[in-house]
């Protein structure tokens, strides 16, 4: 039989089971249970959705229940909420005008017409970006271009990338490479819409995928936009070797083949 001790909060149901440990700080009763995620014995209730009880979370992520904080504590908890939704603001806003950034830089590249229209997954969460020019798919295109016009120089390669009729867009505007795995498909999936209009907008003669991952993202945006053409889907050529080998050899002849007289055009001028 449990025996409730005194004074201890409960979830309004049964008694906390006995032998839980109970720890008393700024005159607030925290639920600490090494052993199991449950409230109560009885009703085996999993600690955030204790039943009778209201629950607060402390900053070091400890649940509390209602009964026995002082005023004291509920105005820190309050503040500490304040704070918290103010700083995800601050974040959320941070990370639009991030995407706005991105987007004016990207449409200074935006050749006419477009002849190669590449699709990555998204912006990386680190800052980098392929139209700055600091990040590691820059550097594999751009080293891939230089495989298939060895003539032409490295420098300026957005430039170069632009005249020969290529352009990079992401299906995510907003990083999604530290999300989780469903988060980051849902992310994917709600973002064809804006890849169609994208493609609807741009008629390109060639889309290229440049991530695997979103190939079936790709090709349900190039039906929703009506668009038929040649697609080549290709690994990302990241941090594996195989990887990079595969993306140069599939990508190599497409340009050579596809982007001959564009760039004799390029080196006349």
């Amino acid at each position: 039989m449990h025996t409730r001790r005194p004074g201890l909060p409960t979830c309004g149901k049964t008694p906390l089971r006995y032998g839980t440990r109970l720890a008393k700080r700024d005159h607030s009763l925290h639920l600490i249970d090494n052993k199991s995620l449950y409230a109560c014995e009885r009703c085996r209730v999993k600690r955030r959705q204790c039943f009778g009880a209201q629950e607060y979370c402390s900053s070091d992520g400890v649940v509390m229940h209602s009964e026995g904080i002082s005023t004291q504590t509920r105005a820190d908890s309050g503040r500490r909420g304040r704070a918290l939704r103010e700083g995800a603001s601050h974040v959320k806003n941070t990370g639009a005008t991030a995407s706005r950034v991105r987007e004016r830089l990207r449409k200074r590249y935006l050749p006419d017409p477009v002849r190669i229209l590449f699709v990555g997954e998204s912006p990386p969460a680190s800052g980098r970006f392929f139209y700055q020019a600091d990040s590691g798919l820059y550097r594999a295109v751009r080293d891939t271009f230089a495989i298939a016009f060895p003539l032409s120089p490295k420098s300026e390669f957005l430039s170069r990338f632009r005249s020969l009729g290529c352009y990079l867009v992401d299906l995510c505007s907003h990083p999604v490479d530290q999300m989780t795995r469903k988060a980051r498909e849902r992310a994917c999936r709600a973002a064809e819409s804006g890849l169609a209009r994208t493609i609807r907008g741009l008629h390109p003669r060639i889309i290229v995928a440049i991530v695997r991952s979103i190939r079936l993202n790709v090709r349900r945006a190039q039906d929703g936009a009506g668009w038929s053409g040649l697609y080549l889907e290709l690994p990302y050529p990241g941090q594996w070797r195989r990887h990079r080998i595969e993306f140069e050899r599939q990508l190599v002849p497409l340009l050579r083949k596809e982007l001959r007289v564009a760039r004799n055009r390029d080196l006349r001028a």
